[in-house]
C-alpha cells in the first residue's frame, strides 16, 4: 500500500476525530455564562441580563469546522498523485494543525492564545476535552512534519 493512502487515512481519522470528538467524545462543559447588570431583584436574586455559551463551547464550535477542513485535505492527498500537490495539501494540513493546537491553549490567564477553554481549573474542559484535542494536534503536527519532510525528499 502506498504511503499516501495511509498518510491520507491517518489524517482523515485525526480530523474526524477533531471535528466530531468534541461533538461526541471529549464534550466541552455545558454551563451557560450568566451576565448581569449588577442589581439586585425584590426577591434578593442579580438580574440576569442573558446567559451565554462557555469559552469551551466556542471552540468545540471552531474544532467542528477545522476538523472537517483536516479530513478534507487528507482525502486530497489520497485523490492526487502529483507530490507537488501533495506537497502543497501538507503544507495546509501542517498549519491547519498548528491553528489547531493555538484554539486550546491557556498562555496565562485571563488571556488565550486564541478561543481557549475556561479559566478554572476543575472546570471539565480542561480536564478532557482540552487536553485530548491539544494531543490529537501535537500528533496532527509530528503527522504532517514527518510527512512533510518525506515528500521534499523523496520523488513518487
Amino acid at each position: 500500500m502506498k504511503i499516501r493512502v495511509i498518510f491520507g487515512v491517518v489524517i482523515i481519522v485525526l480530523g474526524l476525530l477533531v471535528a466530531i470528538g468534541p461533538q461526541v467524545i471529549f464534550k466541552p462543559c455545558q454551563n451557560q455564562l450568566r451576565v448581569t447588570d449588577g442589581t439586585i431583584k425584590d426577591d434578593g436574586t442579580v438580574n440576569i441580563l442573558r446567559e451565554v455559551p462557555m469559552r469551551c463551547v466556542w471552540t468545540a464550535g471552531a474544532d467542528l469546522g477545522i476538523g472537517i477542513l483536516i479530513a478534507i485535505l487528507g482525502i486530497g492527498t489520497i485523490v492526487f498523485a502529483s507530490a507537488k500537490v501533495r506537497l502543497g495539501l501538507v503544507i495546509g494540513l501542517f498549519f491547519s494543525s498548528i491553528y489547531t493546537l493555538l484554539l486550546h491553549m491557556n498562555a496565562a490567564a485571563p488571556k488565550n492564545v486564541l478561543i481557549g477553554v475556561c479559566r478554572g481549573e476543575a472546570m471539565l474542559c480542561r480536564q478532557g476535552f482540552a487536553q485530548a484535542l491539544t494531543s490529537l494536534s501535537i500528533l496532527l503536527i509530528i503527522i504532517n512534519a514527518l510527512y512533510l519532510l518525506y515528500l521534499s525528499r523523496n520523488k513518487e
